[in-house]
Formats: C-alpha cells, sequence, structure tokens
C-alpha cells in the first residue's frame, strides 16, 4: 500500500498574487487580484514558463547575466595570472616507462598582490550577481527553492573569500574551490530556468558546460577525486581555459533571453491586467 505523507504549508493556503503578493484564497467573486489587478490564473496555473513570469524579475535575471559576462573576463585575467605564476604540470614521458612526471617551467616573478585584486574582484562581481539571479521570483509553489538556496549559500562564501583576497591575501586553493562551487551551483540554476524558456538545446549546453567545474572541483579537492585525478592532473589543469569563454557566451546568451522573455511577460501582463491597473 502507498502512503502519501501530506504536509500542511501555510504559505499555500494563502495563494498569493505573483505580482503584489496580495492573499488569493478567499476570493470567489473576481477573477482579478483586487490589489493590483492581476488576472488570477496567472497567479494560481502551473504554468511557469518565462514569457509569463514576473517581468521585473526577468529584467534582474538579465542584468545580473550581464554582470556574469563582465565578472567571467575578470575572472579569465585571475586564471592567467595564477598560471604565470603557478604554471601547469606537462605530461613528460619517461624512456621505456608509462609513468608521467611533471615538468614545471620556472615562472616569471610573481605579482602576488595585482593576482590577488583580480581573483578577489572576480569573486565579488560574480557571487553578487549570483546573489540577483537568486531572487526569488514571487511563484508558489515553488519548485526552484533549493537551487536558489544554494546559489545564495556559494554566493555568500565567495564574496567572504573574495573580499578576503582584495584585503591583501593570495589564496590560490580558495580562489579556485570558490569559482567551480559557484559555477556548478550557477549552471544547475540556469539548466532548470533554460527548461522554462523552453529551450531543449541550452538545456543541453548547460548540462555539459556544468560537468566541466564538477570534474576541476573533484580535482581541486583531491579527497573526492583521488584515483582519476592521478590519471588526468594534466588535463584538468586547462579547463578553466574551457569553462570561462563557454560561460561567456551562455550568459550572454541568457542575458538576451531574459529580456526578451521580461517584454513579452509585460505585454501578456498587460492584456491580463483588468480593474484596478498596476505598472509591470
Amino acid at each position: 500500500m502507498n502512503i502519501v505523507l501530506v504536509k500542511s504549508d501555510p504559505r499555500a493556503r494563502e495563494k498569493p498574487c505573483l505580482r503584489c503578493g496580495y492573499s488569493l484564497r478567499k476570493i470567489v467573486d473576481s477573477t482579478h487580484c483586487p490589489e493590483c489587478g492581476l488576472s488570477i490564473w496567472l497567479s494560481l496555473n502551473s504554468n511557469d514558463a518565462l514569457d509569463w513570469s514576473h517581468p521585473e524579475w526577468l529584467r534582474r535575471m538579465s542584468a545580473a547575466a550581464w554582470i556574469m559576462v563582465v565578472a567571467q573576463l575578470v575572472g579569465l585575467a585571475a586564471v592567467v595570472l595564477l598560471w604565470r605564476e603557478h604554471p601547469a604540470a606537462v605530461p613528460f614521458p619517461m624512456a621505456g616507462s608509462q609513468i608521467a612526471l611533471p615538468m614545471v617551467i620556472p615562472p616569471p616573478p610573481p605579482h602576488f598582490r595585482f593576482t590577488g585584486l583580480c581573483a578577489g574582484a572576480y569573486l565579488l562581481m560574480y557571487n553578487a550577481a549570483l546573489l540577483l539571479l537568486a531572487v526569488d521570483e514571487g511563484r508558489y509553489p515553488d519548485k526552484w527553492r533549493s537551487y536558489r538556496w544554494a546559489c545564495r549559500i556559494t554566493a555568500g562564501a565567495g564574496i567572504l573569500i573574495g573580499s578576503y583576497l582584495v584585503l591583501g591575501s593570495s589564496n590560490e586553493f580558495l580562489f579556485k574551490v570558490s569559482l567551480l562551487a559557484s559555477a556548478v551551483a550557477t549552471f544547475a540554476y540556469l539548466r532548470k530556468l533554460a527548461a522554462r524558456i523552453p529551450n531543449s538545446l541550452l538545456v543541453r549546453i548547460c548540462g555539459i558546460v556544468l560537468f566541466v567545474p564538477v570534474l576541476s572541483l573533484l580535482k581541486t579537492v583531491p579527497i573526492l577525486w583521488y584515483f582519476a585525478a592521478i590519471q588526468f592532473l594534466g588535463i584538468l589543469e586547462y579547463l578553466p581555459w574551457i569553462y570561462l569563454p563557454a560561460s561567456v557566451m551562455l550568459f550572454g546568451w541568457f542575458a538576451v533571453l531574459f529580456r526578451r522573455s521580461a517584454v513579452s511577460a509585460a505585454e501578456g501582463w498587460l492584456k491580463e491586467t483588468g480593474g484596478r491597473q498596476s505598472g509591470v
């Protein structure tokens, strides 16, 4: 026999308006919200396509994506500086042996202060945008709450680490862990949003790009990637060079799509607003 657990949720009983949050629970003689005039079916139906989502929320998402585009360029500069200070190991097979030993090229004189500033500026900019990206739309039920909280937690940690680096410290390990953790949280969330556009190609691309920071994160934290890292160490060192340029194009793509959805949603909401008029 199947057992279904029903949890009481006070917020669900309120049935809030998507635009203003007004409780629609006791409204039986109107088809529009008495507070803002938005059609009740927009707030209560299960269609969560972005073209019918909150226009202002979509505009914020577009702005966040554009900030991430700029931040990724700063992040690429930080990776270049870190690589110059600590060049990647190059596989160098010994004669008559299958063992690959690292051949490390002596780095040029390090510029730790500038590198730390660049890395810290990237983390501050990117994670501030991630907090903006994780703003709640006001839709209920909130199916993507766990993804947004993952973004908020990694963004908060990234801002703390970025502040630490800007204040004069240089810690490559903390920088890489924060970069990759925030990348995983971001693309896991964006993959769900791509399904709401809907854009199946973008969903698949996000899944592929998401795999890159996951691999790098597992390599950066050796306890999670102990055996395979030995085999793929030389390749994993270069994954940020793939992830950062690819993410610039993807964030720009999302920014354009969010903005288009905001325009479409504003037009749709205007048509579905009656009674008391309220701008969108």
